[in-house]
């Protein structure tokens, strides 16, 4: 047992109040989970309508439906010259904004090749959102169908593979698309999946240290302060509580491909609630009185219907109610989407720092989501909520449930359905900055990790290694316990210190 006595104060309670003279602006940002297709050979023929054409108008005032002009069919119904209703998944009004991570931000007089699927209000979409775009550019002299750089910000169930990602050279590309032959063209490499959220942006220290690898999804993280951003550069948003009680709406309570879909999230709920610093319980009955009847969006059947005045819900629909994804072919496609609302006056919270108000998280499971195991089903479960709590993905492979690519999912027996220290760490730092005990058991601080842990009393350490490279800070307020098994390689650095955080 190792005692040092040294009093250091890491996060202390301000009460800063502010009064706002501005109109309450509203945010839904919803983070999305793909099955991508094995190859672009099944990407074309699991889409409804391939085409080649121009967007050459907005048409609404945010650009969120486009006017796209057919240069090319190459499947389906649609003929050249048609012109139709391009939707983008996010939309904007003078007062709310929603926002699709992997949506794609059509630009008018550009070219694109897409792979679309007509929704259930009968606009276009692409079907696997950034994944079915391909915009025309000029690069090193060739026309070439190249990806937008928000394929980054999907996250995958398993391996994307190389075929989907490289950009092509254009006239190779249609001539296949024409020809109906076997896609076998050589690619471009053009995006490095490895890269999704490597965490490039500035930080700015508050003062309860964000862990480096947590990132949100609503405002930029690295711009808590004890003012409310706004603008250009808003602040993160988080629930000023964390005690939640999740519903299944009503009129989409069952999966018929998955009849144990409302058991299964009650595992989820239960994963979920491990977590320090969140209280998550299910209703009682589960299923609550919802409708979406002639729904076009889950997010405005959840403003308005579900829960019009914002308590600390997280409403959950199955069978994608509202039809507005593309379903699922052969277990290939969206399988679901998970967020929040967040919107002014901000709130302050135990370390000073203040965040936009995030409030009604959902989520929604795609039609066909069954032919997931139980277990991988209850990962994405898990997943989707998290990202409800304002949480995005982790960077890395297999180190995450939050991870961009879902490991889990490939290893049935891995404990917690995969969720590690790191999501925990998020967590921690969002919903319980300083607990009263903390206790690690079978972590690996990996070279390049530098973030402190933190607990108000003791924190209990069982079976740790800390390798070369790695900056450790274990800061308790009583007692750092340092149980058999603990390793410090050489070349790495740990620090124990006895002064710990306010709650």
């Amino acid at each position: 047992m190792l005692n040092i006595m040294l009093k250091t104060e890491l996060c202390s309670k301000r009460l800063i109040v502010v009064v706002f003279a501005c109109t309450s602006f509203i945010s839904v940002i919803r983070a999305t989970l793909v099955i991508p297709p094995a190859d672009m050979n099944e990407m074309i023929e699991q889409s409804e309508v391939i085409v080649y054409g121009q967007v050459i108008g907005h048409k609404d005032n945010y650009g969120s439906i486009n006017s796209f002009r057919i240069i090319e069919s190459f499947k389906g119904d649609l003929l050249t010259g048609q012109l139709i209703n391009l939707k983008e998944y996010g939309s904007r009004t003078e007062t709310e904004m929603t926002m699709i991570n992997g949506d794609v931000d059509f630009k008018i007089g550009s070219n694109y090749l897409l792979f679309l699927f007509q929704d259930g209000s009968g606009y276009y979409k692409p079907q696997l959102l950034s994944l079915s775009v391909y915009e025309e550019i000029v690069y090193d002299g060739q026309v070439q169908f190249a990806r937008q750089e928000s394929i980054l910000d999907m996250c995958y169930l398993t391996d994307v593979n190389e075929s989907l990602i490289d950009a092509y050279i254009a006239t190779d590309f249609k001539h296949v698309l024409r020809s109906g032959q076997s896609f076998n063209i050589k690619g471009l490499p053009y995006w490095d999946m490895s890269d999704k959220l490597l965490g490039d942006r500035s930080t700015k220290k508050s003062t309860c240290p964000r862990p480096s690898h947590c990132v949100t999804i609503i405002g930029n993280e690295t711009q808590l302060n004890g003012t409310c951003n706004l603008g250009n550069s808003p602040s993160p948003a988080k629930h000023p509580s964390s005690t939640f009680v999740v519903k299944i709406a009503s009129s989409a309570s069952s999966d018929p491909s998955q009849p144990n879909a409302s058991s299964l999230l009650v595992n989820a709920v239960a994963e979920i609630n491990n977590l320090s610093g969140l209280n998550v319980s299910m209703a009682s009955p589960m299923n609550q009185t919802c409708s979406t009847a002639n729904c076009n969006k889950v997010s405005e059947v959840v403003d308005t219907e579900c829960n019009p005045t914002g308590l600390n819900e997280i409403w959950v629909f199955f069978d994608d109610p509202c039809d507005e994804v593309a379903d699922l072919v052969n277990c290939g496609g969206l399988l679901g989407l998970g967020g929040t609302f967040a919107k002014t006056p901000c709130h302050t919270d135990a370390c000073g720092d203040m965040w936009l108000t995030a409030f009604s998280p959902y989520m929604v499971m795609n039609n066909g989501a069954g032919c997931l195991s139980d277990y991988n089903y209850t990962v994405a479960l898990i997943h989707e909520m998290i990202h409800g709590f304002n949480v995005n993905h982790i960077a890395g492979t297999c180190t995450a449930i939050m991870n961009g690519g879902l490991c889990g999912t490939n290893a049935p027996n891995a404990p917690n359905y995969g969720i590690t220290q790191l999501d925990r760490d998020c967590i921690e730092w969002m919903y319980n900055q300083c607990p009263i005990d903390e206790s690690f058991a079978g972590v690996t601080y990996p070279s390049n990790y530098s973030d402190p842990e933190f607990a108000q009393n003791q924190i209990t350490a069982t079976n740790i290694i800390v390798e070369n490279g790695a900056d450790v800070l274990y800061d308790a307020g009583a007692v750092i316990e340092l149980n058999p098994s603990f390793e410090v390689e050489l070349g790495a650095v740990f620090h124990a210190l006895i002064g710990g955080c306010l709650p």
